[in-house]
């Protein structure tokens, strides 16, 4: 099955915060969210196409609460699939972002370094 796959990467003071989604139009999808190279969430599976937002992944810096947003946007026929990480008073936009696809038989992902360099 062949996935397209997207990551994106936010700095927040010292730490970079890696949210990678990956998913097939049958359904299937998979999700990761590192912080400072710790896999905090990890999912996969069949039926977690997010079609809204949805908060994936909270977590802590510095004692203040972040949740990893991602969702869906439609424009006209388009679509794009969006990540943000929210706190009480603010949203911070990516610092960086990326798309690949890759044929995955296993549902699991690449090794590293990443798929992002097969674009």
């Amino acid at each position: 099955m062949r996935v397209k796959g997207e990551r994106w990467e936010f700095s927040i003071g010292n730490n970079i915060i890696i949210v990678e989604n990956a998913w097939h139009w049958s359904g299937y999808s998979q999700e990761r969210v590192r912080l400072n190279d710790e896999v905090i969430m990890e999912r996969q599976g069949w039926g977690w196409f997010v079609i809204k937002a949805a908060t994936i992944a909270e977590f802590e810096i510095l004692e203040v609460p972040h949740d990893v947003v991602v969702g869906i946007h439609y424009e006209g026929t388009d679509y794009s699939i969006y990540c943000r990480l929210i706190t009480e008073d603010e949203v911070f936009k990516p610092a960086d972002w990326s798309e690949a696809k890759w044929d995955t038989q296993t549902y699991k992902w690449p090794p590293d370094p990443d798929p992002y360099m097969l674009n």
